[in-house]
């Protein structure tokens, strides 16, 4: 009930050099606890007489009173400064916040207030009501929340004709929700460019607790953080539980990868440091595949809950009290809790295999024979100890086939389900040949496919545990390092061909690069269109490749592109000249072995050209594994340049085993 208030407020009054001077008001405060008070810092300035941005620590005594008749009305309380949070502009950090501790006894009637934490935009369009002294007794004003603004601040509004605002002698008042039935936060400022709308503006309950850390055990407080802090602070002062607190911790950071750069890598020794981590995890989200969105505090909290599997009675109940704080506070948690299970599943699977010396890596390959397309598969055991152009099959390494020799066909049109579910199955049949899980995956397509007829390869799910489970399925490219390539070069119609000719003498120079930065190697948009305007012959390029029987000494049409390894793409699109079905076909014809490009439907407020900066930094050799990366990044936000790159990367000593070998 908002009486309750009343029990909690106080005036602040301005310094007087004696008790029998004429009181002035400047402002509010409330009761947090029977030996403390809260109030706006520059509240306590201007009852000192001082500049209200001053930011040092007040040591004067500051006076207030309570001002309703029911408890004390015009007995005078001395207060100093405990905690001091100065005003700031343009800072997220706490700010504007005096906690002033009381050098008398509160009246027996006074009550501390029941602070209410709450997701900002929960408290949207909730009624408000505040107490404030812009008049001398100090009058009521209420509203609605309208939403949360810039600098950790809530704007309310009283758009109502008659009533009083929250205006100048209302800082540092408590603004009342009326739904929530307690303190949602504290008055700070009216907003003076609106006073007809009679606008202002408060600090939520949540940024007050981040002020001082004490606050929590001093204050009544209800909310999801204040619970869950309690929690957390079981296991964190119990020395019993520190191993299932850093492994979901650990898990926590594997989960969200490189986006935790301004968290430690370990849990603080002190609780204090360890509470402001809570409050950044609480602050960022994530983003799922099917649109779960989580808190990075829930996700750490979910793993808790999958650590905490004992017998140990305390243990257990720990367990269910987490539980039920997300049950409370998560409507998907179930979601949550089978995702993150799914996901321990999937590094259990690749921790195994990288304690295993082998490396495997599934070949697939798509072709177009006799107006039919063929699909062929092979496991190599061990890429590192793989040599498919040694003259003696005993030399070239551990292999299996997984498909018929014929192939299996799939008409002459491309159904991407049945290309998922045969992929499905090499994935499973290669996982148990090998006996540990699948790394890389090298596949090759013919040009006017590759994301045109089908999605691109590293966007398939094919993640059959997290499909049955209903949790979000992995990317083929979360888990796997996807190469794409054209099988154009490794069919035997093709094999004395000039582009394979050109494709041979440019990956004779591509693998004496690999330490190179990739920025001295890759071509970018400009500078292909000027080699294609060059040549003055791009309609050939593009539609008319040549004879099997032409020499090398005559392709004069190809001179520019000799010196081009790859290509680095940002402008991709349908408007643009160099689309990339266009792109693909120049690739092919001038023997281009890399290239990497941003694909057309990447978001515009991506910065694409600036986020793949510094993937160009790394030397060549790191690239597909940067890529794989980045992908796995993508995985956990859709808005993410991992999920818009491809990577073509076309060495033509590593090719499928039973194929035509392209010998140098």
């Amino acid at each position: 009930m908002v009486a309750s208030l009343e029990f909690s407020l106080v005036r602040i009054y301005k310094q007087r050099k004696n008790k029998d001077d004429k009181i002035e008001i400047v402002g509010a405060g409330f009761l947090i606890s029977s030996e403390y008070l809260i109030t706006c810092a520059h509240v306590v300035n201007e009852s000192l007489g001082l500049n209200v941005k001053s930011a040092e620590k007040p040591t004067d005594i500051i006076e207030c009173d309570f001002p309703f008749p029911i408890i004390a009305s015009g007995t005078s309380l001395e207060t100093t400064v405990e905690v001091w949070h100065p005003v700031k502009f343009k800072s997220n950090d706490p700010q504007d916040i005096a906690i002033l501790k009381l050098k008398d006894s509160v009246p027996s009637q006074a009550q501390p207030v029941s602070l209410i934490t709450s997701k900002i935009g929960d408290l949207s369009d909730h009624n408000y009501k505040a107490y404030g002294f812009s008049r001398d007794g100090g009058v009521w004003s209420d509203g609605k929340i309208i939403g949360h603004i810039a600098n950790n601040k809530i704007q309310i509004e009283d758009n109502k004709s008659t009533g009083y605002a929250v205006e100048a002698g209302f800082s540092g008042t408590a603004i009342w929700d009326e739904q929530l039935g307690g303190v949602v936060g504290m008055a700070v400022m009216a907003d003076k460019e609106k006073l007809v709308a009679k606008s202002a503006f408060f600090i939520p309950t949540n940024v007050l607790l981040k002020a001082w850390d004490k606050l929590l055990y001093i204050a009544q407080v209800e909310g999801r953080i204040p619970r869950i802090i309690s929690l957390i602070r079981c296991i964190f002062e119990n020395k019993s539980y520190q191993d299932q607190l850093n492994t979901a911790y650990e898990n926590l950071r594997i989960e969200v990868r490189d986006h935790l750069v301004d968290l430690p890598r370990v849990i603080p020794s002190f609780w204090s440091d360890f509470i402001e981590i809570i409050y950044q995890l609480d602050e960022k989200h994530l983003i799922y595949t099917s649109q779960s969105k989580f808190s990075w505090l829930e996700i750490f909290i979910g793993y808790l809950v999958i650590q905490l599997n004992s017998r140990d009675a305390l243990a257990n109940l720990l367990k269910d009290n987490f539980t039920e704080w997300l049950k409370k506070y998560q409507t998907k948690w179930e979601v949550l809790i089978n995702t993150l299970e799914n996901n321990l599943k999937h590094r259990s699977l690749n921790t195994a295999q990288k304690s295993t010396d082998k490396n495997p890596c599934l070949f697939v390959t798509l072709t177009e024979e006799n107006k039919s397309l063929m699909l062929r598969a092979w496991i190599v055991k061990d890429i590192n100890n793989y040599h498919p152009t040694e003259k003696e099959p005993q030399k070239r390494g551990e292999y299996q086939s997984l498909t018929p020799n014929e192939g299996i066909s799939l008409g002459n049109h491309l159904q991407e389900n049945e290309l998922i579910n045969h992929l499905k199955k090499f994935k499973r049949e290669s996982e148990h040949i090998c006996q540990s899980s699948l790394e890389k995956v090298q596949f090759f397509l013919p040009y006017r496919f590759i994301e045109k007829e089908i999605k691109p390869i590293d966007l398939f799910s094919i993640d059959e545990v997290a499909t049955a489970t209903g949790c979000d399925p992995h990317h083929w490219g979360v888990d796997h390092e996807i190469i794409m390539r054209f099988s154009e070069r490794i069919t035997a119609e093709n094999i004395n061909n000039q582009q394979s000719y050109l494709w041979i003498k440019k990956c004779q120079l591509f693998r004496n690069i690999q330490q190179q930065n990739l920025t001295q190697i890759l071509k970018c948009e400009e500078e292909i269109q000027k080699l294609i305007e060059s040549n003055n012959q791009q309609t050939v390029i593009f539609k008319k490749p040549l004879a099997n029987n032409d020499h090398p000494n005559k392709i004069l049409k190809y001179h520019k592109f000799n010196n081009v390894i790859g290509s680095r793409l940002t402008n991709l699109s349908q408007e643009n000249s160099l689309e990339l079905k266009n792109i693909l076909a120049i690739l092919y014809e001038t023997g281009i072995p890399l290239s990497l490009w941003i694909r057309p439907d990447a978001n515009q407020e991506l910065n694409c050209q600036e986020k793949l900066d510094p993937i160009c930094q790394c030397p060549l050799e790191k690239l597909p594994e940067i890529i794989k990366n980045k992908r796995s990044a993508a995985w956990l936000e859709d808005n993410h340049i991992g999920n818009h790159l491809s990577l073509l990367w076309d060495d033509y000593q590593l090719v499928p085993p039973n194929y035509p070998l392209l010998m140098p």
